[in-house]
C-alpha cells in the first residue's frame, strides 16, 4: 500500500475510538484511508480528533490474547465500524507452525464472515489484496487481488533483483 497516497498503514499503534465504553486495543496492522499529516508522529490514532478511522484491521493471534483476538475483537471492531478484520492463527500441527485464516466484512452493520475463495484466500476489498497461507501451511501470502501476482516484502524483493541481475550477467558473459 506504499504506493496508494491516500492509504496509511500503522502497526501496534492504539486506536482511541471516542465510543462509549468501547476498548482501545493497538491492531497488529491497522489501515486507515485519508490520514491528514501521515508522516506525523504519533503514540495512538484518536479516531474523534483525526476525523478518519481504520477501514482494515489484522490481529496475528498470541497465546496469551487468543481469547481477546479472536472472540473478543470483532465485536470491538464491528461496533467501531471498522469495514474488515482479519485474524492470523498461527498454530501448532506436528510441531511445525501452521496457519489458519479468517476474516470478517461489515454488511448493513454486522459483521459476516468472509468466505474464502477456492484457493483459501480472503480477498480484502479495502486494501485490494488476497491473503493466503502457502501450499506448506508454513507461511502466509499475500497477492495482488487484481494480477494475482505475490507481493513480496522488501527483503524479497532485493533478493529476486539480485538474482535477475546475476543471471543477466551471466547470460552476458556467455554471449
Amino acid at each position: 500500500l506504499r504506493d496508494r497516497e491516500n492509504m496509511t498503514v500503522y502497526s501496534d499503534m492504539k486506536i482511541i475510538w471516542g465510543v462509549g465504553n468501547l476498548k482501545n486495543p493497538a491492531p497488529d496492522i491497522s489501515v486507515i484511508e485519508n490520514v491528514r499529516d501521515p508522516k506525523r508522529p504519533r503514540n495512538s490514532f484518536s479516531v474523534p480528533d483525526e476525523g478518519v478511522r481504520p477501514s482494515f484491521v489484522l490481529e496475528v493471534v498470541s497465546p496469551r490474547y487468543r481469547k481477546a483476538d479472536i472472540t473478543e475483537k470483532p465485536d470491538i471492531y464491528r461496533r467501531a465500524g471498522v469495514p474488515e478484520y482479519v485474524i492470523i492463527d498461527p498454530g501448532l500441527r506436528d510441531n511445525e507452525i501452521s496457519y489458519t485464516l479468517s476474516g470478517y466484512r461489515m454488511i448493513h452493520g454486522r459483521y459476516v464472515e468472509m468466505t474464502p475463495d477456492p484457493r483459501g484466500r480472503l480477498h480484502s476489498v479495502i486494501t485490494g489484496v488476497r491473503i493466503g497461507v502457502s501450499e506448506s501451511g508454513d507461511r502466509i501470502v499475500v497477492y495482488d487481488a487484481y494480477t494475482d501476482e505475490e507481493i513480496l516484502s522488501d527483503d524479497e524483493r532485493a533478493e529476486q533483483e539480485e538474482k535477475h541481475a546475476e543471471q543477466e550477467k551471466a547470460r552476458a558473459e556467455l554471449a
